[in-house]
């Protein structure tokens, strides 16, 4: 097998024939766009309507996202023992888990057998049961959908024949939309399904793109200059974003389900149209990638690295600076960008502090203790 090398970032970056990373750097721009992502999480929740386009073209891809985001930065790598198995299982329940079950215990209504149950069912519905704070249901989803990403890896790995894996690959990947699409809103337990497992179907596809659209950069970075052609890139993101907020609107517009004609809730596992749903979010998720690789800078890799930390607080920050510090100012969408903006600033102050003194609630310091 050939290795070739990849410059990216002023990182060098060795890539086999197959284009999967074989020496681990930290790609900077996708904290960006987690940065961005989060970003985007408090806007949606800092009280806009669901009728207004912006919360709608928001809530159409900003919690894809995230997987796709996920998807982008994974190894591809087979587990063959129990131990890496293990080891794998045991990190995603540090880094996901753990918090979860810390912050919404906190933020959950008293602490009895009922408040348990609810918040280890994982579901954005089971959550606002207990009075907890509802989009945590991202974590244990996330969970649910890394696993199963490594399942499929572990099985496409195991087949030798190129066409064989390649049709069995795409059937389980087709198998996850059609399971995923069927167990939407209107088909689900009224506390949905454990871990949000239907919605973390969606998450593996969101993922596996992610992890695909990262190739075809390794591949084309070598043929096209970068950095000299920041323009053109910043120029098409801005086209996948602009197509995004057009395309997003059939989802509402004669193409949705049932009676629900507000858009898109990935959480509620309210899709539409889902072949919309998946186009849209994958169109504006690369649109954000693409601009996150322009702008990229210190800062907002640092919200970028403890977007946990921000899931947790926003809400509290989004509460406070609407009750004391902006409650004269006049409503209207600049109110809500007003808060976000100062509640995204506001919890970036005490995220030193978290990581310093409480880096489990970040998921944080996991280390694999070798026997």
């Amino acid at each position: 097998m050939t290795n070739s090398a990849v410059i990216i970032k002023n990182k060098r970056i060795v890539i086999n024939e197959t284009y999967e990373v074989k020496k681990e750097v930290r790609i900077t721009y996708i904290d960006t766009a987690k940065a961005i992502a989060i970003f985007l999480t408090i806007l949606s929740h800092s009280g806009l309507s669901r009728s207004n386009p912006i919360e709608q073209f928001i809530f159409s891809f900003h919690m894809p996202l995230f997987f796709l985001i996920a998807g982008w930065t994974q190894k591809n790598r087979k587990l063959t023992s129990v131990k890496e198995w293990k080891n794998f299982i045991l990190k995603k329940v540090y880094t996901l888990i753990v918090p979860y079950l810390i912050y919404t215990l906190i933020y959950s209504k008293g602490v009895d057998l009922t408040v348990y149950k609810y918040i280890l069912y994982g579901t954005m519905r089971s959550l606002v049961r207990v009075d907890s704070i509802g989009a945590m249901w991202f974590l244990p989803c996330m969970f649910s959908s890394s696993i199963i990403y490594q399942i499929i890896i572990n099985i496409k790995s195991n087949i030798k024949n190129k066409y064989l894996k390649n049709g069995i690959f795409i059937s389980i990947l087709i198998m996850c939309g059609i399971i995923s699409s069927y167990f939407n809103y209107y088909k689900i337990p009224e506390i949905g399904i454990p871990l949000s497992l239907n919605i973390a179907l969606s998450g593996v596809l969101f993922m596996f793109v992610g992890n695909y659209v990262y190739k075809l950069y390794c591949i084309s970075i070598e043929k096209f200059n970068f950095a000299k052609n920041k323009l053109i890139i910043l120029l098409i993101g801005i086209s996948f974003l602009l197509i995004g907020s057009f395309t997003y609107k059939l989802n509402f517009e004669g193409f949705a389900f049932e009676k629900y004609d507000l858009g898109v809730s990935m959480g509620d596992a309210w899709y539409g149209n889902y072949f919309v749903f998946l186009m849209n979010a994958i169109i504006s998720s690369i649109g954000i990638i693409l601009i996150s690789m322009i702008i990229d800078n210190k800062i907002l890799r640092f919200f970028g690295q403890n977007t946990i930390i921000i899931l947790y607080f926003h809400i509290q920050a989004l509460y406070l600076n609407k009750t004391y510090i902006i409650k004269n100012i006049p409503d209207g969408t600049y109110k809500f960008f007003i808060n976000s903006i100062l509640s995204f600033l506001e919890v970036g102050l005490i995220i030193p502090i978290i990581n310093k003194f409480f880096p489990i609630l970040a998921g944080k310091n996991y280390q694999i203790k070798e026997k």
